[in-house]
C-alpha cells in the first residue's frame, strides 16, 4: 500500500467517526477515472476535501490555500496527498501574476497527463446558504490543458450538505453531478474559459 492510499484509509476512518452517516450518490468517479477536474462548494473548512477524497477510488490531488503549508504537522499530510499550493490575493498583497500561472500550468500539465484534480472555485470556505460567485481559475486550468492537446478532459461537480456541520455524528451528503466533456463545450480561449465556468456554476446550483 502507498503512503497515499495509506493516507487515504486513515481519513475514511476519521470520516467515519466523526459523521454518523455520509451518503455518497450520483454519478461516483471509478478507479480507472483521469484527467478529470472536480469542483466543490466550500463550506467546511478541511472536511470538504476529505469528504470528496474518501468517497472516490481515483488518486485526486486537491488544491489548498499556501497558508496551510505553515501548520505543524498538516505539511506533511498535504504532501503525501499531493496537493497543490494556491497563494491568495488575500495572504499575499504582494503576489506576483505569475505565480497563479505557474499554478495554471502545473495544474494543466497533470490534467494532460491523466491525473485529476479537487478545486473549490468558489476560492473560499463561507458560511452563505448559497453559492458564492466562482473564480474562472478551474476553467483557465482546463482550457489549458485542452490547448495543449488533451482530449479526454471533463469536469465533474460535486455537491455537499451538511445536516449540522459543526455538530459530532451528524450526517453528510456528497453528490456527483453530471460528468461534462470538455471537447464537446465546442469552444476555445476565453470562450472555453466561460463556457467551463458557466457550466460549472449551473451544475452546483
Amino acid at each position: 500500500m502507498t503512503a497515499r492510499s495509506a493516507l487515504r484509509a486513515l481519513f475514511r476512518r476519521i470520516i467515519g467517526i466523526y459523521f454518523r452517516d455520509v451518503e455518497v450518490v450520483g454519478d461516483v468517479p471509478t478507479a480507472s477515472t483521469s484527467g478529470r477536474l472536480l469542483a466543490a462548494n466550500h463550506v467546511n473548512a478541511l472536511v470538504d476535501p476529505i469528504l470528496v477524497l474518501t468517497s472516490v477510488p481515483c488518486d485526486v490531488s486537491p488544491l489548498a490555500k499556501s497558508t496551510l503549508w505553515n501548520i505543524p504537522g498538516l505539511r506533511w499530510l498535504l504532501d503525501v496527498a499531493n496537493a497543490v499550493p494556491i497563494v491568495r490575493r488575500r495572504d499575499d498583497p504582494n503576489k506576483d501574476a505569475s505565480k497563479n500561472e505557474a499554478i495554471f500550468d502545473r495544474v494543466a500539465t497533470h490534467l494532460s497527463g491523466g491525473g485529476n484534480v479537487l478545486i473549490f472555485p468558489e476560492g473560499t470556505s463561507h458560511n452563505e446558504p448559497h453559492l458564492i460567485a466562482l473564480r474562472t481559475g478551474a476553467g483557465r486550468m482546463l482550457a489549458r490543458a485542452y490547448e495543449a492537446g488533451a482530449r479526454d478532459l471533463s469536469f465533474q461537480a460535486v455537491a455537499l450538505e451538511f445536516d449540522a456541520r459543526h455538530v459530532f455524528r451528524s450526517r453528510a451528503l456528497v453528490l456527483y453531478g453530471p460528468v461534462r466533456k470538455v471537447a464537446e463545450l465546442e469552444a476555445s480561449g476565453d470562450a472555453l474559459v466561460e463556457a467551463i465556468t458557466l457550466r460549472m456554476r449551473d451544475d452546483l446550483g
